[in-house]
């Protein structure tokens, strides 16, 4: 878990370093929950719990654990033509 924890730190921090110094850049960094499908089964079953599972759906936007097609899907929206509407005062 350390490395998950230092490795999402990270690419947070250069997303953020990488916006500040260039204001024409619309980016953003993709950092799913370690329960988005990368854990494996036996992970899942000896450290989520039901409470660990509510305690993720809380702290998250969006009150559903997302799965890794999900989270393909919305990057690719957001890497496309189409979500320009989304990000108005940038040019791609």
């Amino acid at each position: 878990m350390t490395t998950y924890v230092s490795t999402k730190a990270g690419i947070q921090g250069f997303t953020r370093s990488l916006r500040r110094t260039n204001s024409a850049l619309a980016g953003f960094e993709w950092i799913p929950s370690p329960l988005a499908g990368s854990m494996t089964t036996r992970q899942l079953k000896q450290f989520v719990t039901p409470a660990v599972k509510e305690m993720v759906k809380c702290v998250q936007c969006l009150p559903v654990l997302i799965q890794p097609a999900e989270i393909a899907d919305a990057a690719l929206f957001l890497s496309s033509d189409a979500s320009r509407v989304l990000w108005p005062d940038k040019r791609f």
